[in-house]
């Protein structure tokens, strides 16, 4: 049985970036119905040594997620990140 841990980022305004930037990074995502919230799932990028880690970086170097908060996905087994505005 796999538990669900997932990490909750308000995002607000930059909401449309951080879309755009997912797209350009092929990064793949999941957005609710009323597009207000968007789910990545780690699961997705664990199976490759380091993708996971580089997916966290990268929200990181584009602002998405504060140092603190990487380093929280990193330290902890994370596997679903949701932002929403």
């Amino acid at each position: 049985m796999v538990i669900e841990k997932r990490a909750l980022f308000n995002i607000g305004r930059n909401y449309c970036k951080l879309i755009a930037w997912l797209d350009e990074h092929n990064i793949q995502y999941f957005e609710n119905d009323r597009y207000d919230e968007t789910t990545i799932d780690l699961e997705e990028y664990s199976h490759i040594q380091g993708l996971k880690e580089s997916v966290i970086d990268s929200l990181f170097l584009g602002n998405f997620i504060s140092l603190n908060e990487k380093e929280t996905l990193q330290n902890k087994n994370i596997n679903t990140l949701l932002f929403w505005r």
